[in-house]
């Protein structure tokens, strides 16, 4: 593999990583909120299914291209062509009604749960729920019950942290042994 600067690749895998990471955490929290309650779990199921989907696909791209002059150049090019797609879709994606809630716009979320739900009693059940939701955080807020003190009870606690250290490092190990590896260096293996 010829390249003008080496650290371009690992630059590129680094850039590529978090924005996956960061599209894998935001995705299917944005599916769940707007989906109807009956529907949360399969679609968010389905939107796994796809990503496995698309894993495959890019891995018989990236063997068309395995063996083409500086191939993995048109790789990271045409990896750059989905995540440049869902950008642009998601400039007309409206916010979450848990988040504008949660900013105090009820009526805009309201609004926008209009938009997607069939029945006012589906508007008005969720935006009860979530109205639930708020004042019971606000609650824990007010009795000094903040996310970084259940943070730190969370991890204070030995099941927990022993836990949490179990599984990161597992995450961490897969990068260098997992799949990821695997489909890193398969077809230079090959």
């Amino acid at each position: 593999m010829n390249s003008r600067w080496y650290g371009s690749i690992i630059l590129g895998e680094i850039l590529l990583g978090f924005g996956i990471g960061i599209e894998s955490l935001t995705s299917p929290m944005y599916i769940a909120e707007m989906a109807r309650p009956s529907e949360r779990g399969r679609l968010v199921s389905m939107y796994a299914l796809f990503m496995c989907f698309g894993q495959f696909f890019a891995g018989i791209i990236d063997g068309i291209f395995a063996d083409v002059h500086e191939g993995w150049r048109y790789m990271f090019g045409l990896a750059s062509i989905p995540g440049f797609v869902m950008f642009i879709g998601f400039l007309f994606l409206p916010e979450t009604p848990a988040w504008l809630a949660s900013d105090g716009q009820f009526a805009s979320a309201v609004l926008v749960l209009s938009s997607i739900r069939e029945t006012e009693e589906e508007v008005e059940s969720e935006i009860t729920d979530i109205r639930v939701s708020l004042s019971s955080e606000e609650l824990h807020e007010e009795r000094g019950t903040t996310l970084m003190t259940k943070v730190w009870k969370m991890l204070r606690h030995s099941p927990t942290r022993k836990a949490l250290l179990v599984g990161c490092s597992l995450m961490v190990m897969q990068q260098f042994c997992g799949p990821n590896a695997v489909r890193t260096f398969i077809y230079g293996l090959f």
